[in-house]
């Protein structure tokens, strides 16, 4: 696997690094994301990934991987579940923030970007209130990790490490910039387009905790 110390560098601020993860990570064999140069950005939705947190350059390696493996549907207590991928073209989350603190030797923390933003992904299904697709006029930002278990073993992952229930203090603190980040500099609607997926129909994602952080970073 390549060391992310070896990835070019998208952005860097005194206390954030983006490094640029986007052609190292595992793409559909067949499909691609269209893609729209300068793309009007309207909303930015957090999400989580709702998995386990393998540390540094394997936490996007192992969620584009399961977002571009086929789907598997059997029978789960008399239930139709899905226990395979997603089948998309790709990553679908513009950002990642690990759970596990990763720092660069100057102190900053450090976040992958692993879709382009030009790239008309898959993270958010239906439409806003104007009409238009969240999808194709919107960014997603995925914190790593489970955030919003119930407890079911249907509902998330069973290793208790992965319960993660809550934000790391550096992801949190690393959601936070990047949230803003992206709105005052790439969101048409400034933080006002700040959103999360429970928004957009998805109630568990990105769980309590990622709302207070969209919140505060909306009012901010």
């Amino acid at each position: 696997m390549v060391d992310w110390h070896a990835l070019p560098v998208f952005y860097s601020s005194p206390t954030l690094l983006v490094v640029d993860a986007v052609e190292v990570l595992p793409r559909h064999s067949n499909k691609t994301y269209v893609m729209i140069p300068d793309r009007d950005i309207a909303r930015v939705y957090l999400h989580h990934t709702a998995g386990a947190v393998p540390y540094g350059l394997a936490g996007p390696m192992a969620t584009a991987g399961f977002c571009i493996r086929p789907k598997k549907w059997m029978l789960v207590h008399g239930r139709k579940r899905n226990i395979g991928g997603r089948g998309w073209a790709g990553m679908p989350y513009h950002i990642f923030i690990p759970y596990l603190p990763i720092f660069d030797m100057g102190g900053r923390a450090v976040v992958f970007l692993t879709q382009r933003l030009d790239a008309w992904s898959w993270h958010t299904g239906g439409k806003m209130r104007d009409g238009r697709s969240r999808n194709k006029f919107g960014a997603g930002v995925v914190m790593q990790g489970c955030m919003s278990c119930t407890g079911d073993p249907l509902q998330g992952p069973k290793d208790l490490d992965q319960l993660l229930g809550v934000p790391s203090p550096f992801q949190e603190l690393a959601t936070i910039t990047v949230l803003g980040g992206l709105a005052d500099e790439h969101c048409s609607a400034g933080r006002d387009g700040l959103r999360c997926h429970s928004d957009a129909g998805k109630p568990s994602c990105p769980g309590f905790a990622g709302e207070i952080i969209v919140d505060a970073v909306r009012a901010a």
